[in-house]
């Protein structure tokens, strides 16, 4: 069904858009950008998270992630490794 789906796409006109979606991530990404833009060093808060966006409100909601299980890397820590 994808692949129908998939190829059915394919032969439209114009390739379809999920407005409110991208909308959504449009503007949690200039949100994210503006509080790093802010404040460069606070990115404490962001760190083991993961924020899912509900539909159809758009609801934020922030939820925990763990360290990297191989590394324990984390996105905090990637700029500090040079």
């Amino acid at each position: 069904m994808a692949l129908q789906l998939g190829e059915a796409i394919k032969r439209l006109g114009v390739r379809p858009l999920d407005r409110i979606l991208t909308r959504i991530v449009a503007t949690h990404a200039v949100l994210l950008l503006r509080r790093w833009v802010d404040d460069p060093d606070l990115t404490d808060e962001w760190a083991n998270i993961a924020i899912e966006a509900r539909l159809p409100s758009g609801a934020m909601r922030r939820l925990p992630r763990p360290t990297h299980p191989l590394c324990g890397c984390r996105w905090p820590d990637a700029g500090r490794a040079a």
